[in-house]
């Protein structure tokens, strides 16, 4: 429960800074490239 709390806080400092939140898209939307890559 405390490290679903921490996660969420962590989650919220990235979105404040611009240039994490960039990265954090970037992590997001890798794992669906490769999802991608192997159903194609």
């Amino acid at each position: 429960m405390e490290l679903i709390l921490f996660l969420k806080t962590k989650m919220n400092a990235v979105m404040k800074d611009k240039r994490n939140q960039s990265v954090f898209v970037l992590i997001i939307r890798f794992p669906n490239r490769i999802r991608h890559f192997s159903s194609g």
